[in-house]
């Protein structure tokens, strides 16, 4: 994987990571929200619009979630980890 595809990546897994731990600070849930908007205003460069589905967009709105219901292991669905 070329490095610029790697960093793309780790912002949305780090985003993940904050916003799934036990304890979230709201410098936490800030940081999220930067790096997952660094994310998909990103992901039309590289991956092209064709891909930039709802999926992608609604990344944006889970810091907002998880100020409001919690971390995302509480209630999500599918396994993002737990530190």
């Amino acid at each position: 994987m070329e490095d610029v595809y790697f960093e793309h990546h780790l912002k949305v897994v780090t985003a993940e990571f904050l916003l799934s731990r036990s304890s979230i600070s709201v410098v936490d849930v800030n940081r999220a929200a930067e790096l997952l908007n660094e994310y998909v205003r990103d992901f039309e460069v590289l991956y092209g619009l064709r891909y930039m589905g709802m999926n992608v967009h609604q990344l944006v709105n889970l810091p907002e979630v998880v100020l409001d219901l919690g971390p995302l292991f509480v209630y999500f669905s599918f396994f993002f980890g737990r530190p």
